[in-house]
């Protein structure tokens, strides 16, 4: 694991006024085969980085369950709660897809962490979930896959990833996909 602490630049004359990744943290986490802590700019670290729970975030795709082994091998070995957490918007109405989903990845787990558990939220949108579950839940790091994009023109980090490391009150643990799962 590679630990880096970011503070971000807001974008000047030429660039847009959106917080951005520094150069050197975009590097690293474009280029790292190991997850990523990251100490964002919003990161309350005046306690240090108390844990007692790690929460896996899941959009439903093969990438972002890539971070469900990485997540459960912190809970096991830190002795941390184990969250896997979805997302659906605010007004969606039957969401026993999701929720079964969910409960199916929980149940795969079990055998690592025994108490592991899963909550979906409901927000306006993904970033919006996981940072208000953030804002509630003190001595918690969140873990995520990055969907970002390499290359010309492209990011690092897709736009829940961004907003979330960059809004976010607790550490952010985040994971590359491997390429077949992009």
């Amino acid at each position: 694991m590679i630990c880096i602490s970011v503070q971000g630049r807001q974008g000047g004359l030429l660039r847009s006024k959106r917080w951005s990744l520094p150069q050197l943290a975009d590097d690293v986490l474009s280029a790292s085969p190991a997850p990523v802590l990251v100490i964002g700019p919003s990161t309350d670290a005046g306690r240090g980085l108390p844990l007692a729970e790690i929460v896996a975030a899941t959009d439903g795709s093969p990438a972002s369950e890539q971070i469900i082994p990485t997540a459960v091998a912190w809970a096991r070995e830190l002795k941390l709660t184990f969250t896997l957490v979805g997302v659906v918007h605010t007004d969606a109405e039957d969401v026993s897809g999701e929720q079964e989903y969910l409960a199916d990845q929980v149940a795969g787990v079990r055998g690592d962490v025994p108490e592991a558990r899963f909550e979906l939220l409901r927000a306006a949108d993904p970033a919006s979930g996981l940072l208000s579950y953030l804002q509630t839940h003190d001595d918690t790091i969140l873990a995520l896959t990055t969907h970002g994009r390499s290359g010309s023109g492209r990011t690092t980090l897709g736009s829940v990833a961004e907003r979330v490391m960059e809004e976010s009150p607790r550490a952010v643990l985040l994971q590359r996909p491997a390429a077949s799962s992009s």
